[in-house]
């Protein structure tokens, strides 16, 4: 429920804060003037009606102006009225559609019935063998064993040279510095 962008509960709070504030005499007297203003704005809307309404029917405009004051509800309505020939082929393929999913809705219900009065001789559907678990991503990584002799090695010592470098890479598995010396 909205009224005015007001939804039910901030009306409710309003009317709370203003029965303490007003008092109840003092809201009685408010609903009172309202109610007046809203009789006087139905007559005004009605009058206002009457005329233009007049003017259209002397100008022979074939329009019909409603007695009452639009209410949302109403608005809606005829909005939907002056829209139903753009939507109703939007409506229509929505009806197949479901119409469709319905079937194959059925259709899937009468493959599982049969599926499952297939007897394995306990009057039971078959079982499916449980599947393996999946590994984990960290498990899934594979590490290889890493030979020293196939892939060389790495020494933490300065080369001959005496550059002050970090050390020196030997392919053959030891290093230069680690074979004994002649």
């Amino acid at each position: 429920m909205n009224i005015l962008g007001v939804g039910g509960w901030e009306l409710l709070a309003i009317l709370v804060i203003m029965l303490l504030v007003a008092g109840p005499k003092r809201m009685l007297h408010w609903a009172y003037i309202l109610g007046t203003y809203v009789a006087k704005f139905r007559v005004m809307w009605s009058e206002t009606v009457d005329v233009i309404q007049k003017e259209f029917d002397d100008a022979g405009v074939d329009i019909k102006i409603p007695k009452d004051p639009p209410t949302r509800a109403r608005l809606n309505q005829q909005a939907g009225r002056a829209l139903e020939s753009l939507t109703r082929p939007v409506k229509t393929t929505m009806d197949e559609a479901a119409g469709q999913m319905g079937q194959i809705k059925e259709a899937t219900a009468i493959t599982a019935r049969t599926a499952a009065s297939t007897v394995n001789g306990n009057g039971h559907a078959p079982r499916q063998k449980p599947k393996p678990p999946r590994p984990s991503a960290a498990s899934s990584t594979i590490q290889p064993q890493v030979d020293n002799k196939e892939f060389g090695t790495w020494s933490g010592q300065a080369s001959a040279e005496g550059r002050g470098d970090l050390g020196t890479w030997s392919a053959g598995g030891t290093h230069k510095n680690d074979q004994p010396e002649a």
